[in-house]
């Protein structure tokens, strides 16, 4: 509890496909506070490999192109808020080039929101991507687990808004509007939390007996 707190978080770069873009479409850009955020949220991206034609008409570049984009220590925190429109197979494969493409251009923390398991999606060949997002959240805590990224954190958002059908849309991922303000509030704070700040001023929440935000779940 002794843990100084700072006012406010440093530069965050958010970058996130259709399911975060709900906080751009939805107008809940204004709950993303507490940090300076550089939020890049775009239908169809993909972690790599070319990214689908998103519902604006354009394929957005990957997330590793926009961390790449990013001057060499202009960003504190990358939020990884993407990766429901790639490969299962190249998963592994997508999470490394995202972790080296931040410590590249030295970003020196990573928050990977994990992916809703609760979705109504199939691809073509039946199989469901409910599996596929449950692969890959396990991926991710295996990662977490390894010790070999200690810049990397989790947020689970998977568990945080299982109990919110009323936060997304009947496919499970793309969020309504109350869940796209759920989303940045729930980022708001997590962020918050982790660097033992108060919660921030234009959306409050619980805070810990030191006076810091309390982290979400």
């Amino acid at each position: 509890d002794d843990n100084p707190m700072p006012a406010a978080g440093g530069r965050v770069l958010l970058v996130s496909d259709s399911s975060f873009a709900g906080i751009r479409w939805n107008g809940a850009l204004p709950y993303l506070q507490g940090a300076d955020f550089d939020a890049r949220l775009e239908s169809c991206r993909r972690l790599i490999g070319a990214s689908c034609r998103g519902r604006e008409g354009y394929a957005p570049s990957t997330a590793v192109s926009e961390i790449l984009s990013v001057p060499p220590g202009s960003v504190d925190v990358l939020v990884v808020a993407t990766g429901y429109n790639d490969f299962a197979a190249r998963f592994h494969e997508a999470f490394v080039s995202v972790m080296a493409a931040a410590r590249h251009v030295g970003i020196p923390r990573v928050v990977w929101i994990t992916y809703r398991e609760a979705v109504g999606y199939h691809a073509p060949s039946g199989a469901s991507y409910a599996a596929t997002y449950a692969a890959n959240n396990a991926l991710l805590r295996a990662e977490l687990a390894s010790a070999r990224w200690p810049e990397l954190t989790l947020l689970d958002w998977n568990a945080y808004s299982a109990g919110h059908p009323e936060w997304v849309t009947s496919d499970g991922v793309h969020l309504t509007i109350s869940g796209a303000r759920a989303a940045a509030e729930f980022i708001s704070r997590s962020l918050a939390a982790q660097e033992r700040r108060p919660c921030p001023a234009g959306i409050g929440g619980p805070t810990t007996s030191g006076g810091w935000c309390r982290a979400p779940g």
